[in-house]
């Protein structure tokens, strides 16, 4: 027989026991960037770098934000399309300031 607190128990279980959720996503975005040719920068498991012909993108992956910056228009188009398409993203735009320091 299931008690109210069972419930609470279960219902606290699926709201805030989801602790490798954030792993999961972070593992699922690493593979996708790796198979799309990105190489993870050798400063931190959280930038990725792909060249292309002289053309360069390097993205961030900040807790749940991705900052990406390029040489080449088009680059961040097509990885901003890509994105789109792989994962539910927002566009914000262009990033006026990160952790307080203007970019």
């Amino acid at each position: 027989m299931t008690t109210g607190k069972d419930l609470v128990c279960k219902l606290k279980k699926a709201l805030y026991g989801l602790k490798q959720a954030p792993r999961a996503w972070y593992a699922r975005l690493d593979n996708y960037l790796q198979q799309q040719g990105f190489k993870k920068g050798v400063a931190g498991s959280n930038l990725y770098i792909k060249t292309d012909q002289g053309k360069l993108l390097v993205a961030l992956v900040y807790v749940d934000d991705l900052i990406f910056a390029s040489n080449n228009d088009e680059m961040s188009h097509e990885f901003s399309q890509s994105m789109g398409k792989e994962f539910e993203m927002l566009m914000i735009g262009e990033l006026p300031h990160f952790l307080g320091l203007q970019v």
